[in-house]
C-alpha cells in the first residue's frame, strides 16, 4: 500500500542525457516516458526545446534515496528544470520551477456504476 503519484520532470533538451543517466543509476528510467517539445520563452522571442518525462503510479516520497537524488538534481536549477508530483487524490505535493508552462494538470470524473 501507500500513496502513489504521477510525476513530471521537465529539462532542457541539452540536459536530457544527464537526467537519463541519473534515472538509470537509481533504476527509475523504466517508469518514465519521454516527450520532446518546443516551447516559446516568456517573451515569445525564441523557442526553447525541452524534454518532458512523465511517470505514473510511483511512490514519490522525498525521503526515499532515489527520489531525493532526482529532486536534488532538479532543484539545482529551478529556472531551467521543472517538476511536479500529483498524488492519487489529485493533490500537488511536490513541485519546483514553473511546471505549468509545460504540462497540464487535469481531472476526470467517471460514474461509480
Amino acid at each position: 500500500m501507500g500513496y502513489y503519484s504521477q510525476v513530471a520532470l521537465i529539462v532542457q533538451k541539452d540536459e536530457e542525457e544527464e537526467l537519463d543517466k541519473i534515472l538509470k543509476s537509481i533504476d527509475l528510467e523504466k517508469y518514465f516516458q519521454k516527450n520532446n517539445g518546443e516551447f516559446w520563452d516568456y517573451n515569445h522571442e525564441r523557442k526553447e526545446f525541452y524534454v518532458v518525462y512523465i511517470a505514473d503510479w510511483l511512490k514519490w516520497y522525498p525521503d526515499f534515496k532515489d527520489v531525493s537524488t532526482v529532486i536534488k538534481f532538479m532543484d539545482e536549477n529551478e529556472e531551467e528544470r521543472h517538476m511536479v508530483a500529483v498524488g492519487e487524490d489529485g493533490h500537488v505535493h511536490s513541485e519546483g520551477g514553473d511546471w505549468t508552462a509545460y504540462v497540464e494538470r487535469t481531472c476526470y470524473l467517471t460514474p461509480l456504476t
